[in-house]
């Protein structure tokens, strides 16, 4: 009985030759690993926003309005004492919430139109023709509706 090498895992269920690739793909490209870091870092902190915050962001501190850096206020605070630190952690969760469910919608639609533009490709074929002319007349609209 033959073993096919090409097929067979280790004991995890991994793939040798795909983590050998993907190992590979990380010393070629040192800078999309270290952006794929800081996305990373940015979608924990995001979970762990609420136990990450050394205040609430609304709460407002007085007497620390203007204040810099120090070990109270890692980031200082802005001109009615929130503390920034905090405001920075819960925008960032709020930014990864926003572009995630762009991201969604967007591959909705997308699929809605491709499937229409595969059933009906006359009537689709007619609105991509519109859209290229109008792109064509009016540099602007090519900035806004190229998405290359």
């Amino acid at each position: 009985m033959q073993i096919d090498t090409q097929r067979t895992t280790h004991a995890r269920g991994v793939n040798p030759s795909v983590a050998r690739r993907a190992l590979h793909s990380l010393k070629e490209k040192p800078l999309g690993a270290f952006g794929g870091l800081i996305i990373l870092i940015w979608i924990l902190v995001a979970i762990f926003a609420d136990a990450l915050t050394p205040y609430p962001p609304s709460e407002i501190h007085l007497r620390d309005r203007f204040q810099g850096s120090s070990a109270q206020y890692l980031l200082g605070t802005d001109h009615v004492g929130r503390d920034f630190l905090s405001r920075l952690i819960l925008g960032g969760r709020l930014s990864i919430l926003i572009g995630l469910s762009i991201t969604a919608l967007s591959t909705v639609i997308s699929t809605l139109i491709g499937g229409t533009s595969g059933r009906k490709v006359a009537i689709v074929s007619r609105g991509g023709v519109r859209k290229n002319q109008v792109t064509a007349l009016m540099p602007i609209s090519n900035a806004l509706w190229d998405h290359r």
